[in-house]
């Protein structure tokens, strides 16, 4: 995790009235010996304080989403968008794939 933002620059009008996009830098590297296979759209959930889950959006600032293969060794960095209320400041992380969770807290 690098960081987190957030933007109002909506190039595709997907923000609704009191919305932003929550931007979320991450790094990934291929620690293991092998190809391992990443995907940030399906593996990446982001949910409120409260219990509520955010979506992220496929078309955003700073689009990037980190999907494929990685090979031994290999860094992918990008960044992901989530639409957001404006007035939540807290949220949590999850990425999850097999038997391995990591979470962060995120505060903006």
């Amino acid at each position: 995790m690098n960081g987190v933002s957030t933007s109002k620059k909506d190039p595709f009008s997907q923000l609704g009235i009191g919305d932003v996009y929550l931007l979320v830098d991450m790094t990934f590297t291929n620690i293991s010996g092998k190809t391992q296979d990443l995907s940030s759209f399906s593996l990446l959930k982001l949910r409120g304080t409260d219990g509520t889950n955010y979506e992220k959006v496929m078309f955003g600032p700073n689009q990037g989403e980190l999907n494929g293969k990685i090979a031994p060794g290999e860094v992918a960095r990008s960044t992901i968008p989530f639409k957001v209320p404006q007035n939540v400041k807290k949220f949590t992380l999850n990425y999850a794939e097999n038997d391995r969770v990591v979470v962060w807290d995120l505060n903006i």
